[in-house]
């Protein structure tokens, strides 16, 4: 029978001990002080209730890697702040995982790295402030800090992580620093009551549905529009805008938006949502508009396009059922070149205006003595005409003429030779001339 007892007794004691345990199972239970990194220690003092972790002389101050609730940290239920000293230069994956009385914590300069779920549910944690050499910020880092409300990022922080931010639903404003170039998938998701943000002209991707669910989110703010149009943005949800519903120009909301001289490409997503675009120009040069680049502009009623447009991707004006006016810079045949995506009737029903008139048709040849005689169709609209010629079927070479009436006679050519002629008609708007298609080239020989 005792020994019976004994065998019970000692199976609750351990029950009891297993019970407590504040570190994960591969920490020793009750430790206050020891190593967490290359060069790095870690003590709790004053009363168990502040975590210093320092940089011994020896020694990179890489803080560890740990692997999931494997940290020395994890779920500590003793410590409320966390100082950590100069010379640490990474805060590892896992570190502080899941430890809720966190309220406090001072960085060091030195710190270049925040990994992977570092800070992941520190639920109590109510402020961040990135010391100045901070340069990256790994995946849930802060994913779930709930009650995290101040965020101060510095000017040397160049990446975000997928998540970094997630659920982080106290945050009102911040100020993103000058040299943040990526922001990774729902890095600030769920962050309701972010009101305002202001985009670096650094910044160069940003992944899908970073601003998700943001419903509090009202201004935009930019300094650099052709840096703007430069930014891949993984879908809507990934565009802030898609959320404020306007973009800011150092401090003024734009209404009419002119594309930047030098941009090529309207990329994707690039103003999906802004409803408070009135007008659209998008300049010569330009090739191709992306998917829902004005997808939901629905404020719009006017839209400009360059006769160097190539392409129109699908959705890329989905939902602007204000437009009524299209003006394209080029003919109709120029128009009907256009590959055009799908969900785009806002702007193929609308009222197209084109302006270089059609192609020339029906273009006649009469040879004469050392010269010919052109005639062709009128073309409807047109303001004038050029026709040019030359002895090489290439064109290469050709000399022009101009003329206000659909025939002209070209003088002084070569005898016996044989001559390559092509005509075309003009329109006249904002003081430049507008160009339609070259017409189909025909021959003569003249006398």
């Amino acid at each position: 029978m005792k020994k019976t007892l004994s065998v019970l007794l000692s199976a609750v004691m351990l029950f009891c001990t297993l019970g407590v345990m504040p570190f994960s199972a591969s920490a020793e239970a009750g430790r206050r002080s020891g190593t967490c990194g290359d060069g790095v220690t870690y003590n709790i003092k004053e009363m168990n209730d502040v975590l210093y972790i320092d940089k011994t002389a020896s020694g990179t101050g890489k803080m560890y890697d740990y692997e999931y609730q494997k940290s020395e940290f994890y779920i500590a239920p003793y410590f409320y702040r966390i100082y950590i000293g100069e010379g640490v230069i990474s805060i590892g994956t896992y570190t502080f995982y899941a430890d809720k009385n966190i309220i406090d914590m001072k960085l060091p300069a030195s710190l270049k790295t925040i990994g992977k779920c570092a800070f992941l549910s520190c639920e109590s944690l109510t402020e961040l402030e990135c010391p100045e050499n901070l340069s990256s910020i790994g995946e849930r880092a802060f994913h779930n800090c709930y009650k995290l409300k101040t965020l101060k990022l510095n000017d040397r922080l160049k990446t975000i992580g997928d998540n970094a931010f997630q659920n982080c639903s106290e945050i009102e404003t911040f100020k993103m620093g000058g040299a943040v170039t990526d922001i990774g998938a729902e890095a600030f998701r769920n962050c309701q009551k972010i009101s305002e943000i202001n985009i670096p002209s650094t910044l160069k991707t940003v992944g899908s549905a970073a601003f998700d669910m943001c419903v509090g989110l009202k201004s935009v703010n930019i300094t650099d529009l052709k840096a703007w149009c430069k930014i891949d943005f993984a879908n809507d949800l990934s565009n802030p805008v898609s959320k404020s519903q306007s973009l800011k120009l150092k401090g003024g909301e734009i209404k009419s938006l002119v594309i930047p001289s030098g941009i090529t490409k309207v990329k994707p997503y690039a103003f999906t949502y802004c409803k408070g675009l009135t007008s659209v120009t998008v300049p010569e040069g330009v090739t191709s508009i992306g998917k829902r680049a004005f997808g939901g502009c629905s404020g719009v009623t006017k839209v400009t396009l360059p006769k160097s447009l190539k392409s129109i991707d699908e959705n890329a004006f989905e939902y602007c059922s204000g437009i009524k006016d299209v003006y394209y810079n080029g003919s109709k045949s120029d128009w009907n070149k256009i590959k055009i995506g799908i969900r785009n009737i806002s702007v193929t029903e609308s009222k197209i205006h084109f302006a270089a008139p059609g192609q020339v048709k029906n273009l006649k040849l009469t040879k004469g003595s050392k010269q010919l005689k052109a005639s062709w169709k009128k073309v409807s609209g047109a303001k004038g005409y050029q026709v040019r010629y030359s002895l090489k079927k290439n064109m290469k070479g050709a000399k022009t003429k101009a003329v206000k009436v659909n025939k002209a006679t070209v003088k002084s050519l070569k005898s016996g030779k044989t001559y390559y002629v092509q005509a075309r008609a003009y329109k006249t708007s904002g003081g430049k001339k507008h160009y339609g298609s070259w017409s189909a080239k025909k021959k003569i020989k003249v006398g």
